[in-house]
């Protein structure tokens, strides 16, 4: 299912990190706006389940609406956006590694996201079952952005 979602997809941006708390999320948000301002048809993915923040900083505040092909994401400022905080707003998802990983695979799954020029997802921090399963969808158009600071540890 998730690749008949993705199918009308041309590019996956996945907007990572080795660590927590070093920007993904404004970086992955601030991607989408700017291809969204450039004239791009965009989608961000929230797949950071222990810290979503894409809802927050577009200020989407409602529950996704349900289409005839899945869960239609919130458009905010010419981007469309999914995210699990969406649906528990500002609440802890505690949540395993196969589990975390399920909630995403499920999300994508159901959002029927229509055409779009690039998908930017606001991957979880370092690597893990979410990372390798985005990563090994076995599609073309994937590219990655890591995002570091500079830092002792």
């Amino acid at each position: 299912m998730i690749k008949k979602r993705l199918k009308n997809v041309k590019r996956l941006l996945l907007v990572l990190s080795g660590k927590g708390g070093v920007g993904k999320s404004v970086v992955s948000a601030t991607f989408a706006a700017m291809l969204a301002n450039s004239g791009f048809k965009v989608g961000l993915m929230d797949a950071d389940i222990y810290g979503p923040s894409s809802a927050l900083l577009f200020a989407a505040h409602r529950l996704p609406a349900e289409g005839k092909e899945g869960l239609i994401p919130l458009s905010c400022d010419g981007v469309k956006i999914m995210s699990v905080d969406l649906f528990a707003p500002g609440k802890p998802i505690p949540l395993t590694g196969s589990g975390a990983r399920q909630v995403v695979l499920e999300l994508l799954a159901l959002t029927d996201w229509g055409e779009l020029d690039c998908l930017v997802v606001d991957m979880p921090p370092a690597t893990g079952d979410i990372m390798m399963s985005l990563t090994s969808l076995g599609r073309k158009g994937v590219a990655a952005v890591v995002v570091t600071m500079p830092d002792k540890l």
